[in-house]
């Protein structure tokens, strides 16, 4: 299934079990009745990565502002200029998925 996916949008992946991973929530081995990792511990990476990348936008964007400011507007959900508050749709229109 996924290889049908990646060959109809003409996407390759480097490790195409980190895809299989990566889509594979704990509520479907739970239903399924499966014993496999879920994508939670992708989850917890991809939230640090994007903490860093909110947090060097504010301190690069913001040079005046103190720690405890920042921190206040980096816990604001779709703070302008976020670079992470596009919502659904709001991606890449080119196919690719970066």
């Amino acid at each position: 299934m996924i290889a049908d996916f990646c060959s109809h949008y003409g996407l390759t992946f480097n490790d195409p079990g980190l895809v299989k991973l990566a889509l594979t929530h704990r509520s479907y081995l739970h239903v399924t009745g499966q014993a496999r990792d879920s994508n939670e511990r992708l989850e917890f990476l991809g939230d640090s990565v994007l903490g860093l990348v909110t947090s060097e936008y504010l301190y690069r964007t913001h040079p005046n502002e103190h720690e405890g400011q920042l921190t206040k507007t980096k816990s604001l959900p779709g703070f302008e200029g976020h670079p992470v508050a596009a919502g659904p749709g709001d991606g890449p229109r080119d196919g690719s998925c970066s």
